[in-house]
């Protein structure tokens, strides 16, 4: 008998000792889909638009809407709420979302959103539903799957005349649908797109040969190209990234001329310069463009210089001819003159 008793109270006491519930909603952890935080969905109205063409208050006035809201999980009726009341307006923005609990064991959410026009004397529901003789808006919203959704409700073209047409859209959100990817290093970039997820210095790799691509972290690589399947060197660099077998400077990775003899001047590609006469330098590269350009230059200066000077005495010798003859035709003239004096002078002592 006492054997009995104790058995009746261990089976009495198992069920209580396994039921847990880590975040105290009052779901056991066997049933609850987020027993980590309560679950709940937030529903936004994104915008509403009344038919202006339709008479909505007995004054001709805009109407004064506002929504009623009943939320079923599974099935089960959660609860009802109002939204505010819009005075005198044929448009709604963003200006309502309403934040409900739900039960964390439920799957599928249902939304039935009445509009109404707030008129004591025409107190009609507006109609958002296309379907003829349906005025509210119903949609179902799996929370499980999607972490939001996007509803849209018309009563434009559903031929009912006892209600006053609108149309509105509506988003769901399932913050607890949210799963949150860790960032176990704190760098800003999350574990699954983290190459280095517990280096708080380095998060990429884009060669894949184990060191990180910022120059400034941990172990940082200073080949970032390594090629595949080749070992690295504790700067993430290959053999053929590093090596020079010929010693000319440039490595063997990109030197198309890779057993120069030694001392032999290269060029960028590895390869040897080939000078224009073999074995003694051209006259340009002796001197340079340079040197050469300056002695063009000064024969130029100089062959200017003797032509202007030409030029400038031949015009002084014109001149001095001009003024020699010009001289010799006053001294005629002169003559010429003092010869008729001396003959006016004779003819004067005639008479």
């Amino acid at each position: 008998m006492k054997r009995l008793c104790v058995l009746s109270i261990l089976l009495l006491i198992a069920p209580i000792a396994s039921a847990t519930d880590t975040d105290g909603d009052g779901f056991d952890d066997d049933v609850d889909h987020r027993d980590d935080e309560d679950a709940h969905v937030i529903l936004s109205l994104n915008y509403w638009n009344a038919n202006s063409s339709e008479e909505w208050d007995n004054d001709d006035g805009a109407p004064d809407p506002y929504f009623e809201v009943c939320v079923d999980a599974d099935d089960v009726r959660v609860d009802c709420f109002d939204s505010p009341k819009w005075l005198d307006t044929f448009s709604l923005g963003q200006d309502w979302n309403l934040t409900v609990n739900i039960p964390d064991d439920s799957s599928l959410v249902k939304f039935t959103i009445e509009c109404r026009d707030d008129d004591i004397a025409n107190d009609d529901e507006c109609d958002m539903n296309n379907e003829s003789g349906e005025w509210k808006l119903i949609f179902i919203f799996d929370w499980l799957s999607n972490p939001s959704s996007d509803f849209l409700g018309s009563g434009f073209g559903d031929d009912e005349v006892e209600s006053r047409n609108a149309v509105s859209n509506w988003t769901v959100f399932s913050p607890s649908t949210v799963i949150e990817i860790p960032d176990t290093d704190g760098d800003g970039v999350n574990d699954e797109n983290d190459a280095f997820p517990q280096d708080v210095t380095q998060w990429y790799d884009g060669d894949g040969d184990g060191y990180g691509d910022n120059l400034n972290g941990i172990n940082p690589d200073r080949c970032r190209d390594s090629p595949p399947a080749e070992p690295v060197d504790s700067d993430g660099c290959t053999q053929s990234q590093i090596a020079d077998s010929d010693g000319d400077g440039v490595l063997d990775i990109s030197d198309e001329c890779s057993n120069t003899a030694e001392n032999v001047s290269v060029d960028t590609s590895g390869c040897p310069v080939v000078n224009e006469v073999k074995g003694e330098e051209s006259f340009l590269e002796k001197w340079g463009f340079g040197w050469v350009a300056s002695v063009i230059a000064a024969l130029f200066s100089i062959t200017l210089a003797l032509i202007t000077y030409n030029r400038k005495k031949k015009n002084e010798r014109e001149d001095k001819s001009r003024s020699l003859d010009m001289h010799s035709d006053i001294r005629d003239i002169k003559r010429e003159v003092e010869h008729t004096e001396q003959v006016v002078e004779e003819i004067s002592e005639r008479v």
